[in-house]
C-alpha cells in the first residue's frame, strides 16, 4: 500500500482535524490509521485507492455520537491530540 502521511500541530481541535482528514482524503485517498507522533498528531491515508465517496467522520471516545448508528463503521481509531489533550479518536465511515 502506498501511504500519504500528513503531520499536523497538536494544538487543532476536533472541527479542524475533521477539515485535514477531508482534505487528505480528497487527495491522497481514504484515512486508514490516525494516531500519534512525538507532540504531533499523524493522519496515514491509502494513496493507493481513489478518494472515497463518502467522508471519515471523526469523534472522540467521550463525545461519539456514530457508536450506536448501524449506518457507519469504525474505520480506524488512535490515540492523538485534540486541542493540545492526549484523546482517543475514532473515525467512521457512512457505510451502504
Amino acid at each position: 500500500m502506498k501511504k500519504g502521511i500528513i503531520i499536523v500541530d497538536a494544538s487543532l481541535d476536533l472541527g479542524q482535524l475533521q477539515r485535514r482528514v477531508w482534505q487528505g482524503e480528497g487527495i491522497i485517498g481514504p484515512l486508514v490509521e490516525i494516531g500519534k507522533q512525538g507532540s504531533d498528531t499523524k493522519l496515514v491515508f491509502n494513496g493507493m485507492e481513489d478518494p472515497p465517496d463518502f467522508k471519515a467522520k471523526l469523534a472522540t471516545k467521550t463525545n461519539d455520537p456514530y457508536k450506536n448508528k448501524p449506518s457507519f463503521k469504525l474505520v480506524t481509531k488512535g490515540d492523538c491530540f485534540v486541542s493540545s489533550k492526549e484523546e482517543l479518536v475514532l473515525a467512521y465511515r457512512f457505510k451502504i
